[in-house]
């Protein structure tokens, strides 16, 4: 059995719901997915908490977080924060690419992705 490793780039401006809709498409028992996502604005982690609802519904997906530095949550709302934190405990794997804010960041998160993805959403 392969599993679909599938990314969302940062410059993905889908809908939450469009991207958990092409994932259930994707993602079949033959077809198992591992997400890439990385969580580098909030849109995101509505979609980190989407995938988490499909792992509920015993659908077989595993969750990669990816954090283009490690305080791209600080400036957030508490909400907003708690809600990250939240997808950052439950999720099947953390990568932090980096430790502080640099502007290639999110340049250096792309290439991550498209590096380790076998398909591009």
């Amino acid at each position: 059995m392969t599993v679909t490793k599938i990314g969302i780039l940062p410059e993905n401006n889908d809908s939450p719901d469009t991207v958990i809709e092409f994932l259930r498409k994707t993602i079949t028992k033959e077809h198992p997915g591992h997400v890439l996502l990385p969580l580098h604005k909030f849109r995101n982690v509505e979609i980190a908490e989407l995938i988490l609802l499909l792992k509920e519904e015993c659908i077989p997906i595993s969750l990669e977080c990816i954090l283009p530095y490690e305080t791209v949550a600080n400036d957030w709302s508490e909400d907003s924060r708690d809600r990250f934190f939240f997808v950052m405990e439950h999720c099947d794997k953390e990568t932090m690419l980096q430790t502080q804010f640099s502007l290639n960041a999110l340049k250096k998160t792309e290439s991550y992705i498209r590096k380790y993805a076998d398909m591009i959403i």
